[in-house]
Parts: C-alpha cells; structure tokens; sequence
C-alpha cells in the first residue's frame, strides 16, 4: 500500500491558512483537499509535475467539486503549486513521496536482479565433474582467498566534525526564541519556523516575529505564526519587507479611523487576535 509523509503542523500551515482563505472555507477542509491531492498523484503524476493535465483533472484528483480554475490559482497563490519556466509542479513533491519513489525503483531493480539470477541458475550450479567447483579450489600451500586477510591495512576514515555540523543545523532564529520566550524550542515548532526560511523568508524576518511576540507578551508559538502568516500573505521576505508591511498597516489605520478599527477582524487578522488570546 502507497503512502506518504505528512507532517502534523498541515492543519495550521501557513500554506493551508492561505488557501484557506483564498478558497473561502476552513483550514481543516483545505488540507484534507491538499493531502487527497497528494494521495492521488502517487498513481496519476509521480513526478509531481502537473501541467499535463487539465484543471478539472486536477481539482478532481484534490477532491475540488467547485470551480476547478479557482483551485489551482488558490493553490499557486498558498504556494501548495510551483509555477516554473518548465511548467507547474507539485511544491516540494520529493518531500512528500520521494522515499516511496526510491523504495519502488529499488523493489524493480531487486526483482529483475531476482528474474536475472533464476534464469541463470542452472548455469551457476553445474560443475566440471571430478572437480571441485571454482570457489573451492585453492593454490597448493595458499588458504582461500575468504580466508585471507591484509595485514596491517586500516581504511581511512574521516573524523566528523561534529561541533561544526551541530553550529550549522541550530538555526538563528532557535537563539532567538529560546533568549524571549526562555525555553527550549520543540522539534514540531522548529519544523514550522524553518519551512518559513525554506520558503524563501530571511532568519532576520523569523526573528523579529518572535520578537514583536516577546513585545506584545503573547508567548504564543501561534501568535508567532500568524505574524508570519500575515507577512507571507503579503509576500515579505525580509526586513525591508516588514518595514513597508508596517507602513502600510499604519496608513490603513489611519485612513480607517476609529470606525474602522471597531470593525471584526476577518482572515489573518482574525486569526493573530485568536492565537494571541488562546
């Protein structure tokens, strides 16, 4: 039976939250949407690679039953599909199925080898008669070659350097948030903040979401997420970004007024003033 890796932190993905919203429905639909999507590629495009087929036949495979180009828009826009000059891929589709790929090739290449070697067993079992077979004969006075052994030979082997590999998988912002939030991150939690880096945003930007967390003294990892959320949406990818984010945010407060801010929160907003009240 086909499977594929999902990782608990897809309910709150900040790619589910947007399709979410680009697609007007809750989160927990979105990504059961993106994992029958997935599902269903591991038998109908194994390489990930979608532009082959039609919208319709896309949205079929997700599960979509509305508007079959709408989903696939919402979906480039989550970031759930990479659009590239060599056409439209599923995001990070090795991730997802590339151990199952692996384990197929490798279960094909074991069975010819096993065809291979059934069809030449009879050849590989007849000897000379009178004479022992080839791996039993030995030179007079000399033991077999399994027996032998080389004297005074040890394999080079290259010393790890652990200290430094360790320096290289502690990312910055895990300082960070072990000096403001004043513990130790979970491996669930890292998870989620690097796949912002992954994405494409600086450290610099995972940081100050921590930090403005710490400021606003909502120890939240939510709280957290949905700043970067909020950033992602508005494609910030670096501290410049965060500064025109800011900016803009107070014109549109500003322009609003107090009847604006009295207004319900929707979207992203809605969803930073929950985690910070949890």
């Amino acid at each position: 039976m086909a499977w594929i890796e999902l990782h608990q932190t897809i309910w709150e993905h900040r790619k589910t939250v947007m399709l979410a919203d680009e697609l007007e429905l809750d989160e927990i639909y979105a990504a059961a949407h993106m994992a029958k999507l997935w599902t269903w590629a591991l038998d109908n495009t194994k390489d990930g690679y979608l532009s082959r087929l039609p919208n319709k036949v896309i949205a079929f495979g997700a599960g979509w039953r509305g508007d079959p180009d709408l989903f696939v828009r919402a979906a480039i826009k989550a970031g759930w599909f990479d659009e590239t000059e060599s056409g439209l891929y599923i995001h990070d589709w090795v991730d997802y199925a590339g151990k199952l790929m692996e384990r197929r090739s490798a279960e094909k290449e074991r069975s010819r080898k096993r065809r291979e070697a059934q069809k030449n067993s009879q050849v590989d079992q007849q000897t000379t008669i009178g004479q022992p077979p080839v791996d039993q004969q030995t030179t007079i006075g000399q033991p077999p070659v399994d027996q032998q052994t080389t004297i005074g030979t040890v394999p080079n082997r290259t010393i790890p350097n652990n200290d430094d590999d360790r320096a290289r998988a502690r990312p910055r912002f895990v300082e960070t948030y072990e000096q403001e939030f004043g513990n130790l991150i979970s491996p669930t939690d890292m998870q989620m903040l690097e796949s912002f880096v992954k994405d494409g945003m600086d450290e610099e930007v995972v940081c100050e979401a921590i930090r403005r967390a710490r400021t606003n003294n909502v120890l939240k990892m939510r709280y957290v997420t949905s700043i970067l959320n909020d950033w992602f949406k508005k494609r910030v990818t670096d501290m410049a970004g965060v500064s025109r984010a800011d900016l803009e945010f107070e014109q549109q407060k500003a322009k609003d007024g107090p009847k604006g801010q009295a207004r319900a929160p929707t979207g992203l907003q809605a969803l930073e003033e929950w985690a910070s009240h949890e």
